[in-house]
């Protein structure tokens, strides 16, 4: 009884999950000892069957073939016009309160994030 249920349950089954949950279901009655090895056998054997059948029938949605993601390729993050993006830095960096011999350490790049941060800490204390 137990084994023609189980069988049609399987043919029947439309997903991976529901196929996960028989065969819990199935080797929780062979632990009961419901069902014997040779049947808990056939029926893991059929659900691995039938496991092929629907792995086989799941097709990728949405992706392009040779893409590897759906989200859209990364562009660079760059200013508008260059040459306003190292003017604003040159700007930054000399308007800064650290002293010439401090800012001596540092590359023109580097004072203006030290100076933003300084503003921060002004500001909000962190």
């Amino acid at each position: 009884m137990f084994h023609a249920t189980m069988r049609s349950a399987i043919e029947g089954a439309r997903t991976l999950a529901q196929l996960d949950s028989l065969s819990r279901t199935i080797w929780q009655a062979h632990a009961a000892e419901t069902v014997t090895d040779s049947e808990a056998q056939g029926l893991a054997e059929a659900l691995h069957t039938r496991r092929a059948a629907i792995r086989e029938a799941v097709v990728p949605v949405g992706i392009p073939l040779g893409r590897m993601t759906l989200l859209p390729a990364k562009r660079l993050q760059r200013a508008p016009e260059r040459s306003v993006a190292i003017e604003r830095r040159r700007r930054l960096a000399c308007s800064g309160p650290m002293p010439p011999a401090l800012a001596s350490r540092f590359t023109t790049g580097q004072l203006p994030v030290l100076r933003i941060d300084g503003d921060e800490m002004a500001l909000d204390g962190a």
